[in-house]
């Protein structure tokens, strides 16, 4: 299921870390354009669904959160692909 941020602190978390990911988007840009501008898409989709969702509430809270995750796991994907762990970002 969806873990839904339950404060500020965890969505300044959470685009934290997708901040992260834009060096690392930048290195594989050197190699590979198409998936490096995948990976920033899908990583700023996740900073921008989850602040909605900390704005909204109900069932259009947990979609945001829901379309989140999806760009959370796309953005594993793409780190993967070019080897990179994730947790490699922390």
């Amino acid at each position: 299921g969806v873990v839904l941020p339950r404060t500020n602190d965890d969505v300044v978390a959470i685009i934290e870390i997708v901040r992260e990911i834009r060096p690392v988007a930048e290195r594989i840009g050197r190699h590979d354009r198409d998936l490096a501008r995948q990976l920033k898409k899908a990583s700023v989709a996740i900073a921008l669904n989850v602040a909605e969702g900390s704005g909204t509430r109900g069932g259009r809270r947990r979609n945001t959160y829901e379309i989140a995750l999806g760009e959370a796991r796309e953005t594993r994907a793409c780190l993967e692909a070019q080897g990179v762990p994730a947790k490699a970002l922390r």
